[in-house]
């Protein structure tokens, strides 16, 4: 299975055998991105360069765990940017962060579900 943004393949050699903790680590992703998202978007709103920084580096490590290359380097910039308090580039910066994190989203529950279908195949 071939997903946009994440590497799948990377992720199940990585897990092989304790799957169990990437299906968690994917389920607090998804039941916490929209507030590290909205952390990235409050700092760019309220020009907060410290919390800029702050937050895109935490999504930063949290993408590099799924091996979400592109949407890491995204993080990186506005990490960056918030070093240079540079707002009016993190805006844009912003906006191509948040359509990589709607594709990763995707791709991390389609598969999770996967590796159900292949704990039921296994019988687990």
């Amino acid at each position: 299975m071939q997903y946009k943004k994440v590497n799948g393949v990377e992720l199940k050699r990585r897990f092989r055998g304790d799957e169990e903790i990437l299906k968690d680590m994917i389920d607090l992703f998804i039941e916490h991105s929209d507030d590290l998202v909205e952390n990235i978007h409050s700092a760019i709103t309220t020009e907060d360069g410290v919390n800029l920084k702050l937050h895109a580096h935490t999504m930063k490590g949290i993408l590099n765990n799924f091996y979400a290359i592109k949407a890491s380097q995204i993080s990186y910039e506005l990490e960056i940017l918030g070093l240079k308090k540079n707002f009016s580039v993190a805006r844009e910066t912003f906006e191509k962060l948040e359509e990589e994190i709607d594709v990763i989203l995707s791709d991390l529950l389609e598969l999770k579900s996967n590796l159900n279908s292949n704990s039921n195949e296994t019988g687990h």
